[in-house]
Formats: structure tokens, sequence, C-alpha cells
């Protein structure tokens, strides 16, 4: 984890200068230069760092949707898609979109005009969903504030744990979800073998 707090720190420092690009527009604009400098190469590796979190997550919602995680994988790649999610508290009793518990506290997520309520226990795996996907928006609204709040300072390292932590909690919840999916399907297989 520490290899990449170097990288997220970096882009972090580099989008004090101007907005956060991709890693392909990045090295496009590199191969015009005839010596890139140091920097630029370390911008250009951490951007694909980034790149690379993303679409591990994106494959990890794939294998979510092959075994029939249609749900979770659809609302994952809205929330990843659209950086102007609402998000709400709302205490009522339901169904959970992704569980089908009954629960009597719901996040509610709201992407354009549709509207997916879940069980509340999945807000910081929503939360950091978002965070990750949306971090060159963040980045910008933080360096456009025109006037610092006083008596808080925040360095980059400790913005840069904000998104590895965000990074890693849906790696993590991802991974998890779908090992007990799997042990699921290996106990009804040894079920359905044994009739």
């Amino acid at each position: 984890m520490t290899n990449y707090s170097v990288h997220v720190t970096r882009l972090l420092a580099a989008n004090e200068h101007g907005p956060l690009l991709n890693a392909q527009v990045f090295a496009h604009s590199l191969d015009r230069l005839s010596q890139p400098s140091t920097q630029q190469l370390e911008l250009l590796q951490s951007l694909q760092m980034l790149e690379k979190l993303r679409e591990e997550t994106h494959n990890l919602l794939d294998l979510c949707e092959q075994r029939g995680l249609s749900a979770l994988s659809a609302l994952c790649r809205k929330v990843m898609h659209h950086a102007n999610c609402e998000f709400s508290l709302v205490h009522r009793w339901g169904v959970c979109a992704w569980t089908g518990h009954t629960v009597n506290e719901f996040l509610c997520v709201s992407v354009n005009t549709a509207e997916v309520c879940i069980d509340s226990r999945f807000g910081a795996f929503v939360q950091s969903l978002w965070n990750m996907s949306h971090l060159e928006v963040i980045e910008s609204l933080r360096m456009d504030e025109s006037e610092p709040t006083e008596g808080i300072t925040v360095c980059a390292e400790e913005v840069a744990l904000c998104y590895l932590t965000s990074f890693a909690h849906v790696k993590s919840t991802l991974g998890i979800t779908l090992a007990k999916l799997h042990d699921l399907s290996l106990v009804e297989e040894s079920q359905n073998s044994e009739h």
C-alpha cells in the first residue's frame, strides 16, 4: 500500500498545477516531447496506477455480474460513472435492493432520476466507491476553494491515505462478497451431489 501512497501523493501534487488527466491523454502529450522530465514520467506512472486500480474494480464488478449479482454491479457502475449521485439516509422499513432483507434504515442512492435503496450498512462501501471513482472531481473542488478554512490544514499524505483507504475498502468488500458467493456455490454443489 505504501507504493500506492507515493503515486497518489504525486497525483495530488500534480493536481495543484492543473486538472488531472487520464493516462492515455498524458502519455500522448509526452510523446510529443523530445525529452520528458523524470517528474512527467513519474506522473504518467501514477496515472497508469490509478487507472489500473479502477480497472481492477471493473473486473471485480464483471465477476459479480457473471455470478448473479447484477443489481450490485449495476448500482456500482452508476455510482462510478456519475459524479452527481445523491446519497441520503432514510429511516423506514423496506427491502434492501441488494440483499432482499427487510431493514429499517436505508442508504438511498439517486442517479439522475433513478433511486435505489440499500441497507445502510453498505454506506461506507458506496461512499468509498464514489470517492475512488471521482478523485479528479473531489480534487478539482478542493483546489478551487478560494479561502482555506482557518486552523485546518490537510497534507497530501492524509488525502492520499483517504483515497487509498477507499480503494482498499472497495476491493476488499467485493473480494469478500465474491468469496462468500463461491463458498455458497460449493455448499450447494455438495448438497446436490449428495442427493
